[in-house]
């Protein structure tokens, strides 16, 4: 880059230390993940960055007054080259702020293999000395910019990054993001010396961090501490460190909440350090300070009387192991004295107190009474005010009324909870562009709930089934992504395995009918029918003897009758909107959801392959996109059920022949459960051939030729790789070699070496040439020479065409003479079948052999007769 610049004359003098100061400010991530893969870049750059940051240091000092200062210069406290007390022979210097960031950058970068330096015992390094090698600059960088606090040193500014300034205004140079970076670096003396070189204000945000070392933990514990003993009142001091104008300093991530939110953090994560560590917690005066607020704030909020309107929270009830978790932590259990043991370990709020941590009888519960329960009018009037914090007590008073007490007033409540449903149905339909996003998020909350609960013995479940398929739904503000997120939740967390069950037979019946399919939502319905069906997919395999669970479409003939029916209108639907549903169907892995509702139904039996295959065909052919897509989709399910689907209709070879053909088709790349098998075969052959693999091969090209299409191209390759002469090749049985022994040649040193020149085609296993000729004749015509040529047949041709030149141009013409005799007859059935294709193959040209000119010209020189 400095090069081109200098040629392009950008005006503009770079200099490589800079430059690279500039790069590392810019982007520390990028520029971190690019040095630790390149060892000998990251001490390149050590290097580079500790001579950049020590010549600004000789030669810039805020004593010189220079009023042309750049605004992003910082002022640092460094050690004096020379002379002194090192703690406090201290010089005020300005060094650019992007090589400051670079430095901090590269020190924060410095790999925990090399953390054996403790960089707070090594000896000074001096102004003069060599920074050629990493470890001395890293060094050097260390201990001018990570200095710990000295105490005693309020009249002059803190040594190292930690007091650096801003020229311009005073502020802090350094941002608590990089303190961050240094305190979780790999290695643990440098992340030591940053939690002790830190300000104060950044301690507890420090305490925050995720997988710092226990050395820096308890280093932090024991600062804070010292400091807290220093100061005349501990407790003002500690709760000023988290105060509004502390935390603000600390990112968007922790705004909100205040003072009461970040201690409750620190105190679990501080609990929790010393939970996996093992280790016992020291005795901190911090550590009681931060048990007593967390505790007094927590009664202050329990104490506060709650408004009537507050929605009551559902929460689930936990798994039994779960329950047995104790209610009080260790942490405060260590941290308290014997006579606070009535206070609770972790300040949870009142509303927010884990479920296992909660003994309660149901009856301690207050069931709806009829001044909270619901009415249509207090929803109406609700919804018409947006106040979704009443309609969310509304929907917790019924669900804790069913959930918790469903002894009392069950039908009530069920009635209340079916009526909510439906008015919120309703309400989803009507105004569509009028509902704010938080209607969104009420939906998604309350609605899986609702309909679990809605189910009764006098509750008609279709209706219930008729408002979350309806229609008029899809062009609401959820759209069919919400609405297929709600039905997921429904199925996964809310409704039992008979609700689900009920639902899918509801469809099933109904999709029989056009009325019905036009009133709701085949996406919808669907995709619920998918996601519900308890079987693999299409790519995985269960376990050799796994039972596999029944599917509710492929009960009866009458329901996979209507799985295609649904299927099909939803491939309508999805072609009408765009012609990408295509293009979409055709890649191997993001198929669409009504495809895989056709497969799963379709490799339950043979029957209901026939069924989907009939109903595809009836429809064909056809102009407009039925005759686009339908053929693909026989395609794909017969690559996907080789063996299930049935050959023997003349129409469905027909268009699975023209789907091949098609070049958008992309079928190569689909799975097919006999792909292995048959690329073992292939491989098999071209390595240990025998009669008993040869006759496998032609019965199953005989019986599904597409498959056996799919691997003309390794055919081709085993060729190529047969008819290159190797040292092991040269002893193989069955093998034909048409050159033995040595030719002398001279070297310019005029040594005499022998040496035996082979090329390819020299020698070749002649059962196996003729192997794949006959392969190639028990395909079928119309599949070897209207699909097969675009798939590798060419290529096997040609490679035979080679074979036969060179050992004619060898004058062996003899080994050959069996090949010659099936190649001509293929070559026959190829010009009686196409004969355009097969005059446009002989005007062309060879690889390798351009020069004897076109097929035909060789051909009839190595006098194969076709």
């Amino acid at each position: 880059f400095i090069s081109f610049a200098h040629k392009e004359g950008f005006g503009q003098k770079y200099v490589f230390g800079d430059l690279l100061c500039e790069l590392l400010a810019l982007r520390p991530h990028v520029c971190c993940d690019v040095v630790d893969r390149f060892v000998d870049l990251r001490d390149l750059a050590l290097s580079v960055v500790a001579r950049v940051f020590r010549d600004f240091v000789d030669k810039c000092s805020s004593t010189s007054n220079d009023n042309e200062t750049p605004a992003s210069s910082v002022k640092i406290a460094v050690r004096k080259p020379s002379g002194g007390d090192a703690a406090f022979a201290l010089d005020v210097v300005q060094v650019p702020y992007h090589v400051l960031q670079a430095a901090l950058v590269v020190i924060g970068n410095w790999p925990g293999d090399k953390s054996i330096i403790d960089f707070g015992d090594v000896d000074a390094v001096d102004s003069t000395a060599d920074l050629s090698t990493a470890r001395t600059a890293c060094i050097y960088l260390v201990q001018s910019l990570i200095v710990p606090a000295m105490p005693g040193n309020s009249g002059m500014q803190q040594p190292g990054a930690a007091g650096a300034v801003f020229t311009c205004n005073e502020r802090r140079a350094v941002s608590v993001e990089n303190w961050v970076m240094l305190t979780k670096c790999r290695c643990v003396s440098i992340a030591k010396l940053a939690v002790l070189a830190a300000p104060e204000t950044h301690l507890p945000r420090l305490l925050l961090c995720c997988g710092i070392a226990s050395t820096s933990l308890v280093s932090m514990i024991e600062r804070l501490e010292r400091i807290g003993s220093e100061s005349s009142d501990a407790t003002k001091y500690f709760s000023q460190l988290l105060a509004p104008s502390a935390i603000s300093a600390w990112g968007a991530g922790y705004q909100g909440g205040g003072r009461r939110v970040v201690a409750r953090k620190l105190l679990g994560r501080i609990s929790a350090y010393f939970e996996l560590s093992g280790s016992s917690i020291p005795s901190s005066p911090f550590l009681v300070w931060l048990v007593d607020y967390c505790s007094e704030e927590k009664n202050k909020k329990a104490s506060r009387p709650k408004l009537s309107s507050q929605a009551l929270k559902v929460k689930e009830r936990l798994p039994d192991f779960l329950q047995q978790v104790p209610a009080q932590g260790s942490l405060s259990k260590l941290l308290l004295d014997k006579e606070d043991a009535d206070i609770e370990s972790l300040p949870f709020e009142a509303d927010e107190v884990p479920a296992f941590a909660v003994v309660a009888s149901p009856c301690d519960i207050r069931s709806t009474s009829s001044e909270g329960g619901f009415t249509t009018e207090a929803y109406q009037e609700a919804l018409a005010a947006n106040d979704f914090l009443t309609l969310d007590s509304m929907a917790a008073s019924l669900i804790e009324s069913i959930e918790i007490c469903p002894v009392k007033l069950p039908n009530q409540a069920r009635e209340s909870a079916r009526c909510l449903l439906l008015a919120l149905s309703t309400s989803i339909v009507e105004n569509i562009e009028e509902h704010p996003p938080v209607f969104v998020n009420f939906v998604l909350k309350w609605y899986p709930f609702l309909s679990q609960f809605s189910w009764g013995q006098d509750t008609d479940e279709n209706t219930i089934f008729e408002a979350i398929f309806c229609q008029k739904n899809s062009a609401s503000a959820l759209g069919n992504d919400t609405w297929a997120s709600i039905l997921r939740t429904c199925a996964e967390f809310s409704w039992t395995e008979a609700q689900i069950r009920s639902c899918q037979t509801w469809i099933l019946d109904g999709a029989q009918n056009d009325d019905f399919l036009a009133c709701h939502c085949p996406l919808r319905m669907t995709d619920f029918l998918v996601h519900t069906s308890n079987q693999c997919s299409i790519a995985g395999k269960p376990f050799a003897g796994a039972p596999i669970p029944p599917f509710v479409a492929v009960a009866s003939q009458a329901h996979a009758s209507s799985v295609v029916r649904l299927a099909l209108e939803c491939a309508r639907i999805e072609n009408g909107a765009s012609n990408a549903s295509s293009h979409r169907f055709t890649d191997r892995n993001m198929m669409p959801t009504w495809f895989v509702l056709l497969e799963l139904t379709a490799r339950s039996s043979k029957q209901h392959v026939t069924l989907i295959a009939n109903s595809l065909l009836s429809q064909l052919p056809s102009d407009g996109w039925k005759g686009a897509l339908y053929p693909f989709i026989l395609l794909r399910l017969y690559i996907t059920l080789p063996s299930m689907m049935g050959l023997g209709e003349a129409k469905l070879r027909e268009v699975l022949i023209s789907a091949v053909a098609n070049p958008r088709s992309g079928w190569l790349a689909w799975r097919c459960p006999l792909d292995d098998q048959v690329r073992a075969m292939v491989q098999t052959l071209g390595s240990n051939w025998n009669q008993r693999l040869l006759q496998t091969m032609m019965d199953l090209s005989k019986r599904q030729p597409l498959i056996m299409l799919r691997h003309l191209r390794g055919l081709a390759n085993v060729l190529q790789a047969d008819g290159t002469v190797s040292s092991s090749a040269l002893t193989h049985r069955n093998r034909t070699i048409a050159v033995q022994g040595s030719a002398v040649a001279k070297t310019k040193q005029g040594v005499a070496l022998k040496v035996t020149a082979t090329h390819w085609g020299y020698c070749f296993t002649e059962p196996l040439w003729s192997s794949v000729l006959e392969i190639i004749s028990s395909l079928p015509n119309e599949v070897a020479f209207a699909c097969g040529l675009k798939m590798g047949l060419v290529d096997i041709y040609e490679a035979f065409v080679k074979l036969i030149w060179v050992q004619h141009s060898l004058e062996y013409p003899d080994h050959t003479a069996r090949i010659r005799t099936k190649l001509a007859a293929s070559f026959a059935s190829f010009n009686s079948f196409d004969a355009l294709a097969w005059a446009e193959w002989m005007e062309s040209r060879l690889v390798g052999l351009r020069r004897q000119g076109p097929v035909r010209d060789i051909v009839a020189k190595c006098e194969i007769k076709c």
